[in-house]
């Protein structure tokens, strides 16, 4: 049980997630995953951000996926 809660921990902190950290969060297939990533990623580009394929800031995931904290 606490090595979840430390796992969930590491997940917070990290400053990017993969499909395969997306698809754990949200448990979905990863292939859904990476469309996420994609759509993000594209509204990141059209705010003239530097983007990562494959990848999506977590901070931006968290707060466009309503789990981030207020």
């Amino acid at each position: 049980m606490e090595d979840e809660n430390m796992e969930e921990v590491k997940e917070k902190e990290k400053k990017f997630l993969t499909a395969a950290d997306i698809s754990d969060l949200i448990g979905c297939s990863e292939s859904y995953a990476y469309s996420v990533i994609r759509k993000l990623n594209d509204e990141l580009q059209e705010q003239k951000y530097i983007i990562f394929r494959g990848k999506i800031n977590a901070k931006y995931f968290y707060k466009r996926a309503g789990l981030a904290d207020e």
